[in-house]
């Protein structure tokens, strides 16, 4: 059926409706304006026409101030830039709800759902490159360079996660930066032509940034990004809130910043305020570099992080195998497994040994690949989808360089739609190589290798200085961004580098007909560049290669010791042991023998296990039928903790977990019963329902929650049902889930009015147009003939709405002046006369009458008098 055939019967339905009732506002999410399409209008136009290109400012009530009507977008843009930085551009085409198509500084979100699709392509802005992105991902935009008035469609230049874009206008929702600043709401989404059928919803935006904080003995750079959704008015969900690097020297903790492609760091989201440049060396690095992490910390990273039951387990020996064989470095293509296979716990990693997502595509991810042995699918991804799908020179489809990166440069561009893909990864390579120094405050990896950027394109890398070229830099045609190289030395002026392809005999080695593992050989495939493109990025540090401890358990009559292979043995120390199955460290006490159940030392406390385990616990723990948690570094944490996304609260004094009711810092909070985790939102307990906020306080008196109110006890913080007196007003909250009622409402067979405080309303009351009236001392709704400061009124049953003009009452006439006050003896009305005789409850009289003065007169059938 036709959208505007669909309008008009349902306005005709809602006049019916009404006209019934005189009592119902019809409202909900979606209703408050009909816009010619069929969609609703939030943001209604200011300018009259179809085609007016209409120039806002932004006031502080997230309302548009119309400063002037354009014919065309050109004139349109010459204003805008007149209004200062909240200004924007709006036109009744649009298919956003703000219908905004232009702005001077914000962001825009993905929403290609009025595509019909799940995920977004854009391509690069003059260039030939091309990406592409999930919905309600951050855009940094810049500007709009055009717009179809008759189609709704446009081009918007907009930078996603490094990547200089052309992106449709269609396929996103632009927010200016004063509603980030302000967190002011905004309607977003609409249109939605995917199988989903979003409706629009109504999020706070809050935009991308990083942040310094001191975690632990590191200095972290923080990466804290956001969905574009949400609802209620609520801020978006978090997407990552993950320490990706060590922050520059020249960072300081408490500092924020923002950043358009990583490498440029500013203090402001408008980008005016330079703080300067760093680069993060795991997003960075090229793969063609090597870690030095041992394959002993490999089982120890997992069981850190709680996986003992990973198929990982073991594995890292086909990782550092394959950073040998094939010229890929370890410690990256790790961190790409955890990531894509939840450290080797996901369904396809325990049924189909695939841990890196291949063909588990977005719209059908059953069509994962499967391997014979995590041996083989760790060697394929290393010698074989990596080397010829993102590391080499001679795939301009999907090679966009050879590092993690973003959606500006490296495997990010291509592997996955995620924006911050090389960001998730680094933070996985990063905590890993600070779980390598058992997070002491050093690092195994970091700065290991010579970064360099190669500063144009299209550079020759030759197989010698003044050799033969081997490739040339680059990506896709006219597109190279952020091109690093592994330099290994200097010879005269050329760089030695790392060679990106294969090298044998001198020349490229790669065969792209043949995609078979090839031996990568570190010292053969090398090249070099003219070191007047090559800017060098970090200060390379010499990698200390750890030594795996050597040695035996021995059992004597009082305990257990080890002994090293030279004949001593550790004494009042820790010592990390490796064995084949895990990565364990172990006390020993002043006589050598390995320590057991609770230890403190240094100021902290520990647990050993039992008398033949001895292992350091760490994570969650249960010991003796409690609950306790360990960090990675073995220390019992007391107090609140944060683990795997949840908050858990621990004695101060035991380090028991605790679960139920707890008061800390003056506010009360609930922890789940069944794991100890706080709970946030509606909880019921004990058949009392309650309300903890994001930080899982419990509420108390009035608070708000999706725009409706609710009352929790002052003392207890249960939500209140029924009848509430407070503050010198009284209120009903529902029996159900207690908000708070306004408006009509029937309650024990009674109605009452209740304003948008939610005060119970008495006496006369003005609604919808119509006047009613409750009694004073009850605020129940009167119905029938009620008497007034000596006027007599009729409130018409059901609805109680006050009667004006004639009214028909069991089956007489009555008369009502426009204030709802019965009239008495002789009414002139409309040219006629009546007479309501007052010795008959004031009735319409008919035939012959006595009136007050003792006159008779005869009245006619229909009540009117002609003289």
């Amino acid at each position: 059926m036709n959208k505007k055939v669909i309008k008009r019967l349902s306005i005709v339905l809602l006049t019916f409706i009404l006209s019934l009732t005189n009592l119902i506002t019809y409202a909900n999410a979606y209703s408050d304006k009909a816009s010619s399409d069929g969609w609703l209008t939030y943001y209604p136009m200011q300018c009259g026409g179809s085609t007016s290109f209409e120039v806002d400012w932004i006031n502080d009530t997230a309302g548009f101030d119309l400063r002037g009507c354009y014919a065309t977008f050109g004139e349109a843009k010459t204003a805008m830039n007149t209004v200062g930085d909240d200004a924007v551009i709006r036109h009744p085409g649009s298919y956003s709800m703000t219908h905004i198509i232009a702005m001077k500084y914000g962001v825009a979100y993905t929403y290609p759902g009025r595509e019909g699709s799940l995920l977004m392509k854009v391509n690069g802005y003059q260039n030939s490159a091309q990406t592409y992105t999930s919905k309600y991902r951050q855009l940094d935009y810049w500007d709009t360079l055009s717009f179809d008035a008759n189609t709704g469609r446009g081009n918007i230049y907009v930078t996603l996660a490094g990547f200089d874009a052309v992106a449709e206008l269609f396929n996103v929702d632009l927010i200016p930066q004063k509603f980030i600043d302000k967190h002011f709401p905004i309607w977003l989404g609409g249109y939605d032509a995917s199988d989903e059928h979003e409706a629009p919803y109504y999020t706070q935006i809050q935009r991308t940034y990083y942040a310094v904080e001191q975690r632990g003995n590191y200095k972290d750079l923080v990466l804290y990004a956001f969905s574009g959704w949400g609802k209620n008015g609520g801020t978006p969900i978090n997407i990552a809130a993950i320490s990706v690097c060590p922050a520059a020297d020249w960072m300081n903790v408490g500092d924020y910043y923002y950043t358009y492609d990583d490498i440029n760091y500013f203090r402001d989201p408008y980008f005016r305020d330079k703080a300067g440049t760093y680069v993060n060396y795991y997003q960075f690095v090229p793969m063609r570099s090597k870690s030095y992490i041992p394959s002993e910390a490999y089982n120890g990273f997992l069981a850190a992080k709680g996986y003992t039951n990973s198929v990982m387990w073991n594995t890292g020996q086909y990782f550092i195998a394959g950073q040998q064989n094939y010229g890929v470095n370890a410690m990256l293509v790790f961190a790409q497994a955890c990531n894509e296979s939840a450290y080797g716990t996901s369904y396809f990693a325990r049924n189909r040994y695939n841990l890196f997502g291949w063909n588990a595509v977005d719209s059908n991810p059953n069509e994962a690949s499967r391997y014979s042995d995590l041996q083989y699918a760790i060697g394929m991804q290393m010698g074989v989808q990596l080397q010829y799908g993102y590391m080499t020179s001679k795939n301009r489809y999907t090679f966009y360089g050879d590092h993690l990166g973003n959606k500006g440069s490296g495997i990010t561009v291509k592997y996955a739609s995620a924006p911050y893909y090389g960001l998730q990864l680094a933070a996985v390579a990063y905590e890993f190589d600070k779980f390598s120094k058992n997070y002491n405050g050093e690092l195994t990896d970091y700065n290991t290798t010579q970064i360099g950027l190669v500063t144009e394109s299209g550079v020759n890398v030759r197989s010698a200085p003044n050799g033969n070229v081997l490739y040339q830099t680059g990506y896709a045609t006219g597109y190279q961004k952020t091109y690093t190289v592994a330099v290994l030395g200097q010879s005269g002026d050329w760089y030695q580098i790392q060679s990106l392809d294969r090298v044998v005999n001198g020349h490229n080695g790669v065969d792209m007909s043949d995609r078979t593992a090839k031996i990568y050989n570190w010292e053969q495939s090398v090249g070099y560049i003219s070191a007047q493109y090559v800017q060098l990025l970090n200060t390379k540090v010499t990698p200390i290669i750890p030594l795996s401890t050597a040695g035996e358990w021995r059992k004597d009559g009082v305990g257990w010791w080890y002994r090293f292979y030279d004949g001593t043995y550790p004494k009042s120390q820790w010592l990390q042991i490796p064995s084949n199955s895990e990565n364990a460290w172990y006390h020993f006490n002043e006589q050598g023998y390995m320590d057991t159940g609770w230890l403190n030392d240094g100021g902290y406390r520990y647990h050993l296990g039992t008398a033949d385990d001895g292992k350091m616990k760490v994570g969650w723990q249960t010991i003796e039928d409690d609950w306790y948690f360990f960090n990675t570094s073995g220390q019992l944490l007391t107090g609140w903790l944060h683990v795997g996304g949840q908050w858990y609260y621990s004695d101060a004094t035991t380090g028991k977990m605790q679960t139920g009711w707890l008061m800390d810092g003056g506010n009360k909070y609930y922890l789940n019963p069944n794991g100890g985790n706080m709970l946030t939102g509606w909880q019921t307990v004990e058949n009392g329902l309650y309300y903890l906020n994001n930080s899982g306080q419990i509420q108390t008196g009035w608070f708000q929650i999706g725009g409706l109110w609710y009352y929790g006890d002052t003392s207890t913080g249960q939500v209140q049902t029924g009848w509430l007196t407070e503050g010198g007003h009284k209120y009903y909250l529902n029996l159900d889930d207690g908000k708070m009622l306004v408006g009509w409402n029937q309650i024990d067979d009674e109605w009452y009015y209740f304003n948008l405080s939610g005060h119970l309303q008495t006496g006369w009351i003005h609604a919808n147009g119509v006047w009613y009236y409750s009694a004073p001392d009850t605020g129940i709704m009167q119905i029938g003939f009620v008497d007034i400061d000596g006027n007599r009124y009729y409130l018409n049953p059901p609805g109680g709405n006050m009667i004006t003009g004639w009214g028909q009452i069991s089956g007489d006439w009555y008369i009502f002046n426009t204030s709802g006050h019965q009239l008495s003896g002789w009414v002139y009305t409309y040219g006629l006369w009546y007479y309501m005789d007052p010795t008959n409850q004031n009735k319409m009289a008919t035939g012959w009458i006595t009136d007050t003065s003792g006159n008779q007169y005869f009245i006619n059938a229909d009540g009117t008098w002609r003289g």
